[in-house]
């Protein structure tokens, strides 16, 4: 009987090496399943860190989409002070002198007076009675004849009347060719009469009566155009 109990408990217990195997294939087939598993969900702790690293990156968009929108308007801003600030002009270093304008003289030609050679001769006598006598005082003036300037040695020549120092002076003048040279003689020139003689003689000698009386005022024009008046004595 004993041997029969024996034997049937031999039947009901397993080795210790099978219960181990069979432990070890079953914490196997659990780590399969759990590892495909895993595999096709993602945990809920990959799913945040997935989130929150889209929030980073979404967060850090928005950032710099909000730094380039301040410093847009930084940039214009930068560009209208640019702009409306005022220029600045270099003053020069050096101060340039004024440049003085000289004038021109301007050169006007007188056309010569269109007169008698008498009227010629009479103006040139007034000034050089003028050089010679201060004080004097014209009494009167008279063309001996009426002749063009060009026919001046036909001419019968001009007389002046004057005091000075209180006596009564006159001087007959007529063309000459050329200056005399004679001792005692006197005669006068200028540019427009050339030589004429300037002799002194009695105005009571003569005869006035048929003669042209020249007015001093008359001459003023052709005294203004006589030029390099000159007298000369021997």
């Amino acid at each position: 009987m004993s041997k029969g109990r024996y034997v049937n408990k031999k039947k009901f217990y397993m080795p210790i090496w099978l219960i181990l195997i069979i432990v070890v294939i079953l914490a196997a087939a659990v780590i399969f399943f759990f590892g495909r598993n895993t595999e096709g969900n993602p945990s809920e702790t990959e799913g945040e860190i997935i989130s929150q690293t889209d929030s980073v990156i979404e967060t850090d968009a928005q950032s710099e989409t909000a730094e380039q929108t301040d410093a847009a308007p930084s940039d214009e801003n930068t560009e209208t002070s640019a702009s409306t600030e005022p220029e600045v002009t270099q003053q020069p270093t050096e101060t340039q002198p004024p440049q003085v304008i000289v004038p021109q003289p301007t050169v006007v030609i007188v056309q010569q007076a269109d007169a008698e050679y008498e009227k010629w001769l009479a103006a040139a006598m007034v000034v050089c009675v003028s050089m010679e006598y201060p004080d004097f005082e014209i009494e009167a003036i008279y063309a001996a004849s009426a002749t063009k300037l060009e026919d001046k040695f036909t001419s019968e020549g001009a007389y002046i009347v004057f005091t000075s120092g209180g006596s009564r002076f006159a001087i007959h003048a007529k063309a000459l060719e050329a200056e005399r040279t004679t001792p005692g003689t006197r005669d006068i020139s200028t540019e427009v009469i050339g030589f004429a003689t300037y002799d002194q003689v009695d105005p009571d000698s003569v005869d006035f009566s048929s003669m042209e009386k020249i007015a001093v005022e008359d001459l003023s024009e052709l005294i203004a155009q006589s030029l390099l008046i000159s007298i000369y004595a021997r």
